[in-house]
């Protein structure tokens, strides 16, 4: 019986320092919903270091990547990847680095504010990726003022 008491008391404690999933509260509802409409939220996951969230609505999806890297350059290093990738170029005047890109039906914002990268991916086929980018950009904008 002891060894299941313990066995419960760390699983509790387990659960009690589960990290946090900032991504999936990094957007609003309102913002979600001005993308792709009511969506079910769905966690992906959380580290101490970063997280993913995934929002749904049928065939539409938003993917939210929060990462904190260990230094400024490392985190200035993961942003340059993530452009990159994105084939994004700079977005100016947001007071923070920023780019935009994407590919066929996707669109792709990211923001680098305090050694935190956040990037948002939109993907809904049945819009132009270039009306997507732009609610996407509007609502980053948004998130990336604010601070």
């Amino acid at each position: 019986m002891p060894a299941v008491i313990s066995a419960l008391a760390a699983a509790l404690t387990l659960m009690q320092s589960a990290p946090v999933n900032h991504a999936c509260s990094a957007l609003t509802p309102e913002q979600i919903s001005s993308l792709i409409g009511r969506a079910r939220t769905l966690p992906v996951t959380a580290t101490a270091s970063g997280s993913t969230c995934m929002f749904r609505n049928d065939d539409k999806t938003i993917t939210v990547i929060m990462a904190t890297p260990s230094t400024p350059e490392a985190a200035q290093a993961l942003f340059n990847a993530k452009k990159r990738i994105a084939k994004g170029i700079d977005i100016p005047g947001w007071g923070v680095p920023a780019y935009r890109g994407g590919l066929s039906t996707t669109a792709v914002v990211g923001v680098l504010m305090e050694e935190t990268l956040t990037e948002v991916k939109l993907i809904d086929r049945w819009q132009v990726v270039e009306d997507v980018t732009g609610k996407l950009r509007a609502v980053m904008k948004e998130i990336a003022t604010k601070r």
